[in-house]
């Protein structure tokens, strides 16, 4: 750990010594429970690091990753972490008003409604966790017994497609929504 936090910090201070002011540093850690005790050691400091990130997944049936089966929505996998950086992160130095991002995620299969659910829920878990300010598909197989394309999997499709009409997460649509009305008031 130490390492890691000397080496990130040489590396953002070779930016700014070179006038490289507008990178955005993000640190991205392995955000499952068990890990949870790791992140105080891997800390560069608030000074260093500009947004917060980790993954939320749904791992259940896949074998290389049986700790991850406990995972049934969205909110279950992103909240730990979250709340420990709430909680517990200001005794370690971190500060929890910084952005959040969720620099991965997705589920498996895990049968028809529940995996439609586990995406049409995204919006309304987002906006339970106003910290996060960015999410990020995982979209890839990662072997026969684990996979997490959309476009593989109907009610994943079907999932996700219903999400991303929600206003909260839908840019474009709020975009549009307002140009309207800024239309009607002139």
């Amino acid at each position: 750990p130490e390492e890691f936090v000397r080496s990130w910090r040489h590396i953002v201070d070779l930016y700014r010594s070179e006038g490289a002011d507008n990178a955005i540093w993000v640190w991205n850690v392995t955000g499952w429970p068990g890990n949870l005790d790791r992140l105080p050691g891997l800390w560069p400091g608030n000074d260093y690091v500009d947004w917060i990130s980790w993954e939320a997944y749904n791992m259940t049936g896949c074998e290389k990753m049986n700790d991850w089966n406990h995972v049934d929505s969205f909110e279950d996998a992103l909240a730990p972490t979250y709340e420990w950086i709430q909680q517990e992160g200001p005794k370690h130095g971190i500060d929890p008003r910084k952005p959040v991002m969720i620099g991965e995620m997705g589920t498996t299969d895990i049968g028809a409604s529940a995996t439609t659910k586990w995406y049409t829920d995204v919006p309304d878990v987002l906006r339970r966790y106003e910290r996060v300010r960015a999410v990020k598909l995982w979209d890839s197989e990662v072997g026969a017994d684990c996979d997490f394309r959309i476009l593989a999997n109907e009610h994943a499709r079907r999932g996700f497609a219903q999400a991303g009409k929600d206003p909260y997460v839908n840019l474009p649509e709020r975009v549009r929504r307002l140009a309207e009305y800024a239309v009607t008031r002139d």
